[in-house]
Parts: structure tokens; sequence; C-alpha cells
């Protein structure tokens, strides 16, 4: 039987089969395999015999496993002696062949691993976020995750190309106290950080990189800074988060853990295993409750600012996903209802909110290539009711091999009270990143200590 063709419970069953017939072998592997590497409970009770075996200087002679597991019921895990004579008896099993069936096991416990991540990240939460349950009391609470990472450096933006297409207009006076920063520095010159009470909406075409833009504010803020941020996500579950920000921090490209071919180089599962330690340290709350109301946000946004006492940005992704198909109403007075209710949301609570929304595609047709505020679904009540609008483009999502590949626009469509204009980051969405620009844009991650 081709190694190819073998499930992962022919590995692990191989794999016994193969201490069973030469204990050196398990001896090599005691050190990097545990039960808990095997998904089937016989066989991991079969490796909890072989452990305690060699630990009282016994050898794994198939009687001796056999007598181990009938005395010792409990920690079997309902193995028997006549599993283990049926696994000695395998006669496809290579003994040369080991070390491919170890790494086969240890593989796929990593990618478990990996994806119980997200399982763990909505313990946290689970419950500190509602204490006064929401007026539906069958839904889900946000998830809490956590990440720790240094802050991003490198020089200025050095773009010199002409923006006075984007109507900037010159900065007054302005005296405000600045708001929290974006972690995008030409940006942060721009609008001065996203301020508490601000109603801010972010716009993009399909597959531009609203969300990944939407993760790099997140990114700063819950980790950088160690601020609370609470994530509203209609479009994609936690799991989908998790391996994105997994793909952000540990820089392992997302298809990576998207591809079911694909295996992870053992480089890439040291980065990977570089992250998970930090992932309970991030102040990140997630809701994916696809069914959720405005009215149920609302509270949520309230109970956790009051559970924490701080609350530095919450984000919903994305607007259109909110609109009720078989309401009376149409599209753009819902839109109007929701753009209203966060507002109010975010002046009450003093929290930033960022919206998300869906831009016309159509408006890369345009003479100067650029997206404008009537390009958004509902402009007319982001117009009214935003405090800032935030139009993002990429010359290379409408054409791959563009000049400016790996380049997105910020454009600052409205800013009430302060300026307009336009600001250029780096977008590295294989790895669902927008950053600085600068040589180390990337940098190392800080593992914070157990204490």
């Amino acid at each position: 039987m081709s190694l190819m063709d073998l499930t992962l419970a022919q590995h692990e069953q191989a794999l016994l089969a193969c201490c069973l017939r030469s204990p050196s072998t398990f001896t090599s592997l005691a050190s990097v395999l545990t039960p808990e590497h095997f998904t089937d409970p016989a066989r991991k009770g079969i490796w909890t015999a072989f452990n305690a075996l060699v630990a009282d200087g016994r050898d794994l002679h198939v009687l001796a496993v056999g007598s181990w597991l009938t005395t010792h019921r409990d920690d079997a895990n309902g193995a028997t002696a006549t599993d283990v004579h049926t696994l000695y008896a395998l006669d496809w099993a290579q003994p040369a062949a080991y070390l491919e069936y170890a790494a086969a096991v240890v593989q796929a416990w990593q990618q478990r691993e990996v994806g119980k991540v997200g399982s763990r990240l909505a313990q946290v939460g689970r419950t500190e976020a509602r204490q006064g349950r929401l007026p539906s009391p069958g839904r889900r609470s946000p998830r809490s995750t956590g990440i720790r990472w240094r802050p991003c450096g490198g020089g200025p933006c050095t773009d010199d190309r002409d923006v006075s297409r984007f109507d900037a207009r010159p900065a007054p006076d302005d005296d405000r106290p600045r708001g929290v920063p974006t972690g995008l520095r030409d940006l942060d010159e721009i609008i001065g950080g996203v301020r508490p009470g601000q109603a801010i909406v972010g716009g993009a075409a399909p597959g531009v990189g609203k969300t990944a833009f939407m993760q790099s504010l997140v990114r700063h803020i819950a980790c950088d800074l160690g601020r609370p941020v609470l994530s509203f996500t209609l479009e994609m579950d936690r799991d989908e988060l998790t391996f994105r920000l997994l793909s952000d921090l540990a820089r392992v490209k997302s298809e990576r853990f998207t591809d079911l071919d694909a295996r992870l180089t053992d480089a890439e599962w040291a980065k990977v295993a570089n992250v998970l330690p930090t992932v309970q340290a991030m102040r990140w709350h997630i809701c994916d409750d696809t069914s959720i109301t405005v009215p149920e946000i609302v509270a949520m946004i309230g109970q956790v600012k009051r559970r924490y006492g701080d609350l530095a940005l919450v984000t919903i992704d994305y607007a259109g996903l909110m609109i009720d198909d078989e309401s009376r109403k149409d599209t753009r007075a819902q839109l109007a209802q929701i753009t209203r209710s966060l507002k109010k949301a975010a002046k009450r609570h003093q929290v930033p909110v960022l919206l998300l929304s869906q831009v016309n595609r159509n408006y890369a047709d345009k003479s100067n290539g650029m997206p404008a505020m009537a390009d958004l679904a509902g402009s007319s009540t982001f117009e009214q009711d935003a405090d800032v609008v935030l139009l993002l483009h990429r010359d290379d999502r409408f054409e791959r091999e563009h000049e400016r590949a790996g380049e997105m626009d910020i454009v600052v469509a409205k800013q009430r009270g302060g300026r307009t204009g336009a600001c250029v980051v780096s977008s590295r969405l294989q790895y669902y990143r927008v950053a600085n620009f600068g040589p180390d844009d990337y940098r190392e991650l800080k593992v914070p200590s157990a204490a």
C-alpha cells in the first residue's frame, strides 16, 4: 500500500505496529509524540501503555502491552489486547517508513491545534460581554483573542505621484485631541487617529482589501497598544479571521492555511508555533453571529464598554449584510437607520465605530480611476451621518501586473471638522496585511511571559 494512499487512521495504526515490531522505534519517538497526537482514544491508550512499560524498564512485547491494557482499563481508553494483536499483524505496515508515519501524525495534530485556536479564542470572551443578556437569549457572545505584536517601523512614504485629484484641502488649525492611532502613519497624519464618538465608514470594491484594512487597525490597537477592540463579522466566521490573523502575524501565506492539499513546512510551523502562545494576550472580542440585529450590536457595545471601562474601537464587516431583504423598507432607508443608530451608539459610549461598506466596482472605469463618495452603496446616508469616510483602492485589483502592485490608496473623502486628502500604504494581501512602507514594517514578535 502506497504511503500517499494512507488515511490518517492508517498512518497512526502503522506507526503503532512499527513500535510493536521494533521497540527501538518507540524509543526514538518517545520524546516527540504523546498520546494527544493520536485521534482515536484506543490508539491514545496504546501509546500510553508504551510509555508506562518503558518507564518501568519493560519490553514492548505484544503480550506485555495487552496485559497492561487489561489491568489499567481506566488509562486504556477502550484499547484491548485484541487491538494490540491486530496492529502487530498488519501486513502492510513498513518498519522502514516509520518516520513518514510519524511525520503524518504530527502534522495532522499541528493542523488540528491551529484549527482549535478559534475555539479557544471563543472561550475567553464567551460570557464577559453579555453580563446583562441581550433581547435574544440564544445568540452567541463575542469571542476574545490574544496576540502581542511589536510596533511597526519604517520610514515615511516617499510616493511622489500627483494626488491633486483627491481634492485635498489645506489643514485648518486643529486643536482637537488626537484619537487612537491606526498604526498607519500617513493616515494618522490626516485624520489624527480614530477619535471617541466618531462614526467612520470604510468603503472598497470587492477584492480590494477592506477586511485586511480593518484587521490592520485591529492588530495595531489590540496588539501594539493593548486596548480592547470589539468586532462584528457578518461576512466570515471567527475561524476565517483566526487564519487571516495567523497568516499576518506568522508571515505565512494565507493559501497555506486554506489549501487542503498544502502541508506547512517545518519553518512555517515554527512561525505559527511562535504566534500561538501569544494569542490569549490580545484583547479582541469577536462576534460572528450573522443574524445579529442593530439593537443587539448597540447593546453589546455598551456592555463591553461597561465591563472593561475602555473600548478603543468597534468594527462591523459589513453594512450590506445588515440589510433585511424581507423588510418593507427599501435599502436606502435601512442603511440610514443603521448608520444613525451606530452614530448614536458611538456618541453615547464615546467609542469610534468603523463600518465597512461595498463600493461599486465600476468606479475604475472613470477618468481618474479612483473611488468617490458617490460610489458607495447608500452614499447619501454616509455623506450625511459619517464623521469620516475612507475609500480604498488598489490598481493591481483591476490590473494584476500594474506598476503599482502592492500599493493601496486610502482616500479620506470626508472628515467632519478636518481636512480631506489621500495616502498610500503597503498592501501585502498574501498575508492579509496592510502596513506602512518601510524596510521593517514587519518586526519580530514579542512573546509575553507567563507572568
